[in-house]
Protein backbone atom coordinates (compact mmCIF):
# COMPACT_ATOMS: atom_id res chain seq x y z
CA UNK A 1 0.00 0.00 0.00
CA UNK A 2 1.46 3.56 -0.66
CA UNK A 3 2.29 5.98 1.74
CA UNK A 4 0.14 8.73 2.02
CA UNK A 5 2.03 10.15 5.43
CA UNK A 6 2.01 14.26 4.76
CA UNK A 7 4.91 16.21 5.77
CA UNK A 8 4.23 18.52 8.31
CA UNK A 9 4.85 22.51 7.06
CA UNK A 10 6.00 23.19 10.72
CA UNK A 11 8.10 20.12 10.70
CA UNK A 12 9.76 21.31 7.33
CA UNK A 13 10.45 24.87 8.36
CA UNK A 14 11.90 24.17 11.90
CA UNK A 15 14.17 21.78 9.83
CA UNK A 16 14.84 24.70 7.43
CA UNK A 17 15.61 27.16 9.97
CA UNK A 18 18.11 25.19 11.86
CA UNK A 19 20.31 24.19 8.95
CA UNK A 20 20.11 28.29 8.09
CA UNK A 21 21.00 29.18 11.11
CA UNK A 22 23.83 26.27 12.18
CA UNK A 23 25.42 26.79 8.80
CA UNK A 24 25.18 30.42 8.79
CA UNK A 25 23.58 30.54 5.33
CA UNK A 26 22.17 33.76 3.91
CA UNK A 27 20.20 34.98 1.13
CA UNK A 28 21.64 35.38 -2.57
CA UNK A 29 21.08 38.56 -4.85
CA UNK A 30 21.16 35.61 -7.67
CA UNK A 31 20.26 32.48 -6.52
CA UNK A 32 21.99 28.52 -7.98
CA UNK A 33 21.40 25.33 -7.82
CA UNK A 34 23.86 22.55 -8.16
CA UNK A 35 22.30 19.54 -8.22
CA UNK A 36 25.10 16.48 -7.66
CA UNK A 37 23.58 13.53 -9.79
CA UNK A 38 24.53 10.18 -10.19
CA UNK A 39 23.12 6.20 -9.92
CA UNK A 40 23.36 4.88 -6.23
CA UNK A 41 26.93 4.41 -4.97
CA UNK A 42 28.67 6.91 -7.25
CA UNK A 43 29.74 8.67 -4.40
CA UNK A 44 27.01 11.75 -4.34
CA UNK A 45 27.23 12.49 -1.03
CA UNK A 46 30.53 11.97 -0.22
CA UNK A 47 31.17 15.18 -3.02
CA UNK A 48 28.65 17.05 -1.47
CA UNK A 49 30.07 16.85 1.92
CA UNK A 50 33.12 18.46 0.55
CA UNK A 51 31.20 21.26 -0.89
CA UNK A 52 31.47 24.37 0.96
CA UNK A 53 29.02 26.70 -0.10
CA UNK A 54 26.92 29.46 1.29
CA UNK A 55 24.02 27.17 0.46
CA UNK A 56 21.30 24.53 1.46
CA UNK A 57 22.00 20.90 1.08
CA UNK A 58 19.41 18.99 0.33
CA UNK A 59 19.74 15.00 0.48
CA UNK A 60 16.21 13.35 0.16
CA UNK A 61 17.70 10.10 2.23
CA UNK A 62 18.67 11.87 4.95
CA UNK A 63 15.22 12.66 5.88
CA UNK A 64 13.92 9.23 6.05
CA UNK A 65 14.15 9.39 9.43
CA UNK A 66 11.68 12.22 10.06
CA UNK A 67 8.55 10.18 9.11
CA UNK A 68 5.97 10.32 11.74
CA UNK A 69 5.55 6.07 11.66
CA UNK A 70 9.29 5.35 10.83
CA UNK A 71 9.39 3.36 14.46
CA UNK A 72 6.58 1.50 13.65
CA UNK A 73 7.35 0.53 10.65
CA UNK A 74 11.15 -0.59 11.40
CA UNK A 75 9.07 -2.88 14.70
CA UNK A 76 6.61 -4.02 11.73
CA UNK A 77 8.68 -4.31 9.52
CA UNK A 78 12.26 -4.57 10.09
CA UNK A 79 14.87 -1.64 8.76
CA UNK A 80 15.14 -2.84 6.07
CA UNK A 81 11.26 -2.33 4.88
CA UNK A 82 11.15 0.10 6.20
CA UNK A 83 13.41 2.34 3.98
CA UNK A 84 11.40 1.47 1.36
CA UNK A 85 8.13 2.48 3.04
CA UNK A 86 9.71 5.92 3.76
CA UNK A 87 10.77 6.99 0.24
CA UNK A 88 7.61 9.04 -1.07
CA UNK A 89 8.09 10.76 2.35
CA UNK A 90 11.53 11.75 2.26
CA UNK A 91 11.14 12.97 -1.33
CA UNK A 92 8.31 15.36 -0.69
CA UNK A 93 10.49 16.87 2.67
CA UNK A 94 13.13 17.22 0.38
CA UNK A 95 10.92 18.86 -2.55
CA UNK A 96 9.45 21.23 0.72
CA UNK A 97 12.88 22.22 1.59
CA UNK A 98 13.68 22.85 -1.78
CA UNK A 99 10.21 25.59 -1.86
CA UNK A 100 11.43 27.60 1.08
CA UNK A 101 14.57 27.54 -0.27
CA UNK A 102 13.54 29.22 -3.04
CA UNK A 103 10.91 31.08 -1.58
CA UNK A 104 13.59 32.41 0.66
CA UNK A 105 16.70 32.69 -2.40
CA UNK A 106 19.19 30.35 -0.64
CA UNK A 107 21.49 28.74 -3.29
CA UNK A 108 20.82 24.80 -2.91
CA UNK A 109 23.06 21.74 -3.61
CA UNK A 110 20.38 19.00 -4.29
CA UNK A 111 21.86 15.28 -4.38
CA UNK A 112 19.53 13.05 -6.90
CA UNK A 113 19.60 10.17 -9.06
CA UNK A 114 17.50 11.74 -12.13
CA UNK A 115 16.27 8.27 -12.65
CA UNK A 116 13.48 9.64 -14.65
CA UNK A 117 13.28 12.67 -16.84
CA UNK A 118 9.55 13.39 -15.12
CA UNK A 119 11.27 13.42 -11.66
CA UNK A 120 13.98 15.47 -13.03
CA UNK A 121 11.83 17.87 -14.68
CA UNK A 122 9.49 18.51 -11.58
CA UNK A 123 12.77 18.94 -9.64
CA UNK A 124 13.89 21.53 -11.95
CA UNK A 125 10.48 23.28 -13.13
CA UNK A 126 10.41 25.31 -9.83
CA UNK A 127 14.00 26.79 -10.10
CA UNK A 128 13.68 27.74 -13.94
CA UNK A 129 10.22 29.11 -13.33
CA UNK A 130 12.39 31.80 -10.29
CA UNK A 131 15.11 32.29 -12.19
CA UNK A 132 17.99 30.31 -10.44
CA UNK A 133 21.08 29.39 -12.14
CA UNK A 134 21.23 26.19 -12.55
CA UNK A 135 23.98 23.61 -12.70
CA UNK A 136 23.83 19.72 -13.23
CA UNK A 137 27.18 17.73 -12.26
CA UNK A 138 26.91 14.33 -13.85
CA UNK A 139 29.08 11.86 -11.68
CA UNK A 140 30.78 9.09 -13.53
CA UNK A 141 28.76 5.47 -14.19
CA UNK A 142 30.57 2.39 -13.17
CA UNK A 143 28.10 -0.33 -12.03
CA UNK A 144 30.90 -2.82 -10.57
CA UNK A 145 32.58 0.37 -7.96
CA UNK A 146 28.55 1.15 -7.02
CA UNK A 147 27.78 -2.56 -6.47
CA UNK A 148 30.65 -2.54 -4.06
CA UNK A 149 29.94 0.87 -2.57
CA UNK A 150 26.47 -0.28 -2.06
CA UNK A 151 27.27 -3.22 0.00
CA UNK A 152 30.04 -1.47 2.16
CA UNK A 153 27.21 1.22 2.98
CA UNK A 154 24.74 -1.43 3.68
CA UNK A 155 26.78 -3.44 6.35
CA UNK A 156 27.90 -0.46 7.80
CA UNK A 157 24.12 0.81 8.04
CA UNK A 158 23.25 -2.23 9.26
CA UNK A 159 25.34 -2.26 12.28
CA UNK A 160 24.11 1.27 13.25
CA UNK A 161 21.08 0.95 15.19
CA UNK A 162 19.96 4.55 14.58
CA UNK A 163 20.25 4.09 10.93
CA UNK A 164 18.12 2.68 8.08
CA UNK A 165 20.05 0.46 5.79
CA UNK A 166 19.42 -0.07 2.07
CA UNK A 167 20.41 -2.35 -0.61
CA UNK A 168 20.39 -1.75 -4.22
CA UNK A 169 20.57 -4.81 -6.38
CA UNK A 170 23.15 -5.33 -9.27
CA UNK A 171 19.47 -4.81 -11.99
CA UNK A 172 18.52 -1.91 -9.68
CA UNK A 173 21.93 -0.21 -10.54
CA UNK A 174 22.27 -1.13 -14.19
CA UNK A 175 18.58 -0.35 -14.96
CA UNK A 176 19.24 3.07 -12.71
CA UNK A 177 22.39 3.81 -14.58
CA UNK A 178 20.47 3.22 -18.24
CA UNK A 179 17.68 5.41 -16.90
CA UNK A 180 19.86 8.28 -15.53
CA UNK A 181 22.09 8.80 -18.61
CA UNK A 182 18.90 9.03 -20.90
CA UNK A 183 17.57 11.46 -18.29
CA UNK A 184 21.10 13.83 -19.14
CA UNK A 185 20.35 13.43 -22.43
CA UNK A 186 16.85 14.74 -22.33
CA UNK A 187 18.05 17.65 -20.24
CA UNK A 188 20.83 18.58 -22.19
CA UNK A 189 18.41 19.22 -25.20
CA UNK A 190 16.46 21.67 -22.95
CA UNK A 191 19.56 24.03 -22.28
CA UNK A 192 20.20 22.84 -19.26
CA UNK A 193 24.07 22.61 -17.94
CA UNK A 194 25.50 19.57 -17.75
CA UNK A 195 28.72 18.94 -15.98
CA UNK A 196 30.11 15.58 -16.85
CA UNK A 197 33.62 14.80 -14.50
CA UNK A 198 35.20 11.67 -14.56
CA UNK A 199 37.06 9.66 -12.18
CA UNK A 200 39.95 11.42 -11.74
CA UNK A 201 38.59 14.87 -11.22
CA UNK A 202 36.17 12.99 -8.99
CA UNK A 203 39.03 11.97 -7.35
CA UNK A 204 41.17 15.28 -7.24
CA UNK A 205 38.09 16.84 -5.72
CA UNK A 206 37.53 14.34 -2.70
CA UNK A 207 41.24 14.43 -1.70
CA UNK A 208 42.37 10.97 -3.19
CA UNK A 209 44.80 9.30 -5.23
CA UNK A 210 42.59 7.96 -8.25
CA UNK A 211 45.60 5.57 -8.42
CA UNK A 212 45.01 4.19 -5.17
CA UNK A 213 41.57 2.42 -3.62
CA UNK A 214 38.83 4.86 -2.94
CA UNK A 215 36.83 5.46 0.06
CA UNK A 216 33.42 5.57 -0.19
CA UNK A 217 30.84 7.50 1.59
CA UNK A 218 31.35 5.51 4.64
CA UNK A 219 35.22 5.45 4.41
CA UNK A 220 35.15 1.64 3.14
CA UNK A 221 38.42 1.47 0.84
CA UNK A 222 37.28 0.35 -2.73
CA UNK A 223 39.20 -0.70 -5.36
CA UNK A 224 38.67 2.04 -8.31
Amino acid sequence: MSDRTKVEPEKVKSFFDNEIRLNGISRSNSPLVIFITGVSGSGKSTIIDKIDLNALKIQPDNYRKTHPKIDLFVEKYGRDEAYKKTSKYSFKFAKSLRDLAIENRINVIYESTFSKIDTANDLLKPFIDNNYKIAVVQLPVDIELSIKRNIARYEEKKAQEHTIPRLSTREDIEKMANNYLATLDEIRKCGINVIAINSKEYSAFIGTSPDNRTPDANGHKIEA
